[in-house]
């Protein structure tokens, strides 16, 4: 028997790791910034359990489309609360159901920022979950994520608009 599935619905349930805790930074509760390359590191029953790529050797799945959070600390916030600042945002906490992205438009700033992108380059997954060029920091030499592009840039950054946060507008190809 084959059953035709909604992709788009069934992958806002996907699950993150919780044993992916470690913030991108030291000042900050981030584990993982929306726009991340996301691989599929396991699964409980039906549902995948994802991770932010941390290496050249997993294949990307797909876009986190929420950042996720380290908890709150116990002696301030009570188990599961949420800070007014929390409330409504796209943070959601380690553990949690997750939204991840395939195919279509996005936007990001989240990708390498050493070598300029021009519109129509091809752009690769990085070891750290980003975008790259061919030939920027990060790429993987060899294997899976060396030969094929993940997505196609739609506009031109230049390194000073990179520095700036400027969004990188692509057409997702996974």
């Amino acid at each position: 028997m084959f059953v035709s599935r909604q992709t788009v619905l069934e992958d806002g349930f996907c699950k993150h790791d919780r044993t992916q805790t470690t913030p991108v930074n030291v000042l900050s509760p981030i584990v993982v910034p929306d726009g991340s390359l996301a691989t599929i590191v396991g699964c409980d029953g039906e549902t995948a359990i994802v991770a932010k790529m941390t290496t050249c050797d997993q294949i990307p799945f797909g876009w986190f489309i929420e950042e996720i959070r380290t908890e709150y600390n116990p002696e301030y916030v009570p188990h599961r609360g949420q800070l007014k600042k929390d409330m409504g945002s796209k943070r959601i906490r380690i553990g949690d159901p997750v939204t991840i992205l395939h195919l279509g438009l996005a936007s990001t700033t989240v990708y390498d920022k050493d070598y300029a992108i021009d519109a129509g380059d091809f752009l690769y997954a990085t070891a750290s979950g980003t975008l790259c060029v061919a030939s920027g920091t990060g790429y993987c030499d060899s294997g899976w994520n060396n030969l094929n592009p993940v997505a196609r840039a739609i506009n031109a950054l230049t390194l000073a608009q990179m520095a700036q946060g400027r969004y990188l507008h692509i057409n997702c190809l996974i």
